[in-house]
């Protein structure tokens, strides 16, 4: 499914490289664009194996959720290393989506200022490491392209101005606050989930609106972490008392959300000496190798409290300043015992897999434990273990177990459903957390 998605969005990419030689360019790229839009999602993906460590975030802030406040201005970074290490002129561009993240039906005109595109200038090559690498750097949005509406937008990087060629699709989210969002995170009321689960309770103040406004134009978008694959993505107002909403699906469980388990984590910034996770580093064949203390699954063990970063990774190392170009990578060796192949098959995830199912994080079975190698740069990292069953589906609480306990952040977006454009437009968002 996702590869017949990959390959659309490379079609709709070639389609608006052909498309933009002739004066109507634009306006047949979003013809193409309107009668793909209830097909298309444009989902984050880096295209190229020698794209690595790909981050997006606000300036300053290497955890932060990629969120740009027109009212504020605040600039957000995306990174990336090319492990060619030669220098490849790649170019930035931005298209409006709906709450779906399928492209909008909007002009380019009606929510960007400034160029089509622009080239990513910001550039460093590593020093004094093994691989060889070009480290990117574009700071968003700039003089030359920004956002001028909120909504979803995806950030498409492509080589020689030819988007055809695309090698990064990343999404973010542009707000003009207009509302007020507070949330918290409660003990489920039914019983069963209570022990494993979050519920949610969230209320939205929406007297800020500078337009007359109906309670059903407003949907609330809840993600877990930086995980696609954990969230609720359409929820309504269960009461309105005045200007205020109120989202509570106490008691309907298909709307908890499971608390997962504490990440595990391991301390990669050194090659000289093995830090916290590390059991040893070996040095073969002009590379650093990092092997990991063996895994056991914790599904059936108690909950036990970790400070973790919530499956997200620091780029650092113990010797610069400059870690961006100054890391190396290594081979990270990860091992889990105590798992029978009847059970299925695991997968390292996290940030460190793009918060992907990816074919590289696949473990073999070999010698009675489960064994992959992961190509990273050096730093501190997150991750943990998910199980693609025998029947094919991925469960992310066989190996890890799931508690309420859990801590996790809880990204709350609250739309707004234009009706003269037919559009959503984010209108307030806030940071919660559980266990608290």
């Amino acid at each position: 499914m996702n590869e017949r998605k990959d390959k659309a969005v490379s079609s709709l990419a070639a389609d608006y490289a052909s498309c933009m030689q002739s004066v109507w360019g634009w306006w047949i790229f979003f013809w193409i664009v309107h009668v793909a839009a209830h097909a298309q999602v444009m989902h984050e993906k880096v295209f190229r194996r020698e794209i690595r460590s790909v981050r997006f975030h606000p300036v300053g802030k290497p955890l932060g959720y990629p969120v740009y406040r027109l009212d504020e201005g605040k600039k957000l970074v995306l990174s990336f290393d090319d492990l060619s290490a030669e220098y490849r002129e790649f170019h930035c561009q931005i298209l409006h989506c709906d709450r779906q993240w399928r492209p909008s039906k909007l002009y380019p005109l009606d929510y960007r200022s400034g160029l089509e595109s622009e080239i990513i200038r910001n550039v460093s090559y590593s020093e004094g490491t093994f691989q060889q690498y070009a480290h990117y750097e574009y700071e968003f949005p700039s003089d030359q392209m920004r956002p001028t509406r909120p909504g979803n937008y995806v950030l498409i990087v492509f080589e020689n101005g030819n988007l055809s060629d695309t090698v990064i699709v990343r999404r973010f989210y542009v707000v003009k606050e207009q509302v007020k969002v507070t949330g918290q995170v409660r003990v489920p009321a039914l019983p069963r989930y209570a022990h494993t689960h979050h519920d949610f309770f969230i209320t939205v103040d929406i007297s800020g609106m500078n337009r007359p406004v109906q309670p059903h134009e407003f949907t609330v978008v809840l993600r877990q972490n930086k995980s696609w694959m954990w969230g609720q993505d359409h929820l309504l107002p269960t009461q309105v008392a005045g200007d205020v909403l109120t989202f509570d699906y106490a008691y309907e469980s298909s709307y908890y959300l499971p608390g997962h388990n504490e990440w595990r984590a391991f301390d990669g910034r050194s090659v000289r000496s093995a830090r916290f996770g590390v059991r040893k580093i070996t040095f073969q064949n002009r590379a650093y190798h990092m092997t990991l203390y063996p895994d056991e699954p914790r599904a059936t063990s108690d909950y036990s409290f970790f400070k973790d970063n919530n499956g997200d990774y620091y780029i650092l190392t113990d010797r610069h300043q400059t870690p961006e170009f100054t890391a190396d990578y290594v081979y990270v060796h990860f091992r889990l015992k105590e798992l029978v192949p009847t059970q299925g098959v695991p997968y390292v995830y996290g940030a460190l897999t793009d918060w992907r199912i990816l074919p590289e994080a696949r473990m073999e079975y070999r010698n009675g434990r489960w064994e992959t190698t992961l190509y990273l740069k050096q730093g501190y990292y997150d991750y943990m273990y998910v199980l693609q069953q025998p029947d094919g589906s991925i469960s992310f609480d066989a190996i890890e177990g799931s508690f309420y306990e859990t801590e996790n952040d809880y990204l709350i977006l609250v739309y707004y459903r234009n009706p003269q454009l037919d559009i959503d437009e984010i209108v307030g968002w806030v940071v919660i957390k559980s266990a608290q």
